[in-house]
């Protein structure tokens, strides 16, 4: 079964947390033990008289005591090793048992291992401060458990870096997936155990590397293209997989995968290209059923305008537009088979949301001004039904939460704390839970657990670290 799985003021504070101890993950070694025989204890002679030749004969007594005491030498010597042996067996079995535990449990793997700290907000300075932060994390859910999933970033080294969880522990240590990248990476799942994900590397082309079968490829396969903008991809059907980016005239440029190969509609096989200026990096949308949205926003300068693109399930329709003044990137989210759902930052960094269903013209839309101030795009997630929750980095640089529920949006900003250098990526677990990760300080990623516990609140759980080294730097030519 595959679906889009993942492409991934009255806004409060910032928080910025203490350095974490890095995790050494050296050797135990085993210190061995010693049994040290005691000296048997010295007889001395007995002593004789003056001039005489012979030794006097040892009483009775004395021989005894002799005898006593080197029967108690002997216990001694033997309790000591048997204690000793004993002792080392116990030893060797207890750290057996204590390692056994600890890989079984997997402690130092749980999602809550290690809470985080932030210093006051005077002492916050993040990258979200000098531009409003884009998406640079991405996910993937490769089986039907809603827990489990991918987590996948670029690296300080430029390489793409990934680590795996069940949702209630990490699984692995993060590992690299090697190449030199210059975007942060995309990633989706079209079929049960598999896992493609995409990023654009220092040459300006495309490259992917797929898990299968519980292995990844040795290595990334090259898609060509001359590319300038970080990777869009998601998933209308199984077995499918749609990847967008733009061309170096900032046209919006399509390919896709099916049955084992590379397309596309009409150049079969390079990429297509569609007319328009694109000002933003893309956001692709999969809402099942053969149908799709890319959406963007337009014009070569300000203001910049919201337009979509839908796949009628043969071919993209027009692109259809907005009017508006947005910056940065847009966020959106397939709530259902009919309907996307769009939050965008206008000119005062103010969140904008606008929903719309099949056929829908967007010059005839209204959108909504929800407020805030806030220093990223959004990260949108639907547990639930009718649910959307919306989050999003503030000009303190600490996460800001709002929901729509119904057709109500909740009336302000909750304050969620943490200290961001990316947009925040929102992953829902199944039950109405909620995870929530960004890139932290120093490059480490850090997440909370959220439960949904009424219309608007959510239930936050502390701030963990999840350790990496990944890279607060992303790659958007689009001057939006």
């Amino acid at each position: 079964m595959a679906s889009n799985r993942l492409e991934g003021s009255d806004l409060p504070e910032v928080y910025e947390r203490d350095n974490l101890p890095e995790v050494y993950q050296g050797h135990r070694y085993e210190e061995g033990l010693q049994a040290v025989e005691p000296e048997p204890p010295k007889i001395e002679p007995a002593s004789t008289e003056a001039g005489s030749s012979e030794k006097a004969p040892e009483p009775f007594w004395t021989r005894k005591k002799i005898w006593i005491a080197a029967g108690v030498a002997a216990l001694i010597v033997i309790g000591v090793v048997v204690g000793t042996t004993v002792g080392v067996i116990t030893s060797r079995k207890g750290t057996s048992s204590d390692e056994s535990e600890s890989q079984q449990t997997g402690t130092d793997m749980a999602l809550t291992a290690t809470t985080t700290a932030f210093p006051t907000p005077s002492a916050v300075a993040t990258t979200c401060h000098a531009s409003i932060c884009p998406a640079v994390l991405a996910a993937a859910q490769p089986s039907s458990d809603p827990k489990a999933f991918f987590l996948f970033g670029r690296g300080a080294d430029a390489a793409i870096w990934y680590r795996e969880s069940d949702g209630e522990k990490w699984l692995k240590d993060w590992a690299s997936l090697g190449g030199e990248f210059q975007s942060q990476p995309a990633a989706v799942s079209i079929r049960e155990g598999r896992i493609d994900v995409f990023g654009i590397d220092a040459n300006d082309k495309m490259r992917t590397k797929s898990y299968q079968n519980s292995a990844w490829e040795s290595s990334w396969a090259d898609l060509g293209g001359g590319c300038h903008a970080a990777p869009a991809v998601c998933s209308m059907r199984e077995g499918r997989l749609d990847l967008f980016t733009l061309s170096s005239t900032h046209q919006l440029a399509h390919k896709f995968y099916e049955n084992g190969q590379w397309d596309s509609p009409e150049s079969g096989g390079g990429w297509d290209r569609s007319n328009g200026y694109v000002a933003s990096s893309l956001a692709a949308t999969c809402r099942g059923n053969n149908l799709m949205d890319v959406t963007v926003y337009g014009n070569q300068k300000a203001p910049f305008k919201v337009a979509s693109k839908s796949w009628n399930g043969s071919a993209f329709e027009d692109w259809s537009t907005l009017a508006g003044s947005f910056q940065n990137d847009p966020s959106t989210i397939a709530m259902t088979e009919n309907r996307t759902d769009f939050l965008g930052l206008d000119g005062d960094k103010a969140m904008v949301y606008l929903s719309w269903g099949d056929g829908a013209t967007m010059g005839k839309l209204k959108s909504t001004a929800i407020g805030g101030e806030a220093q990223s795009v959004a990260g949108l997630v639907s547990p639930s039904s009718g649910r959307l929750d919306a989050f999003a980095v503030g000009n303190d640089s600490k996460l800001k939460h709002k929901a729509l529920v119904g057709s109500e949006w909740g009336s302000q900003w909750d304050d969620l704390g943490g200290a961001f250098n990316s947009a925040p990526l929102a992953l829902s677990t199944g039950n109405d839970s909620l995870l929530v990760f960004g890139i932290g300080p120093e490059g480490k990623v850090i997440h909370t657990k959220l439960q949904v516990v009424s219309e608007n609140s959510l239930n936050a759980s502390n701030w963990f670290s999840d350790g990496g080294s990944l890279s607060t730097q992303w790659f958007r030519e689009g001057p939006a």
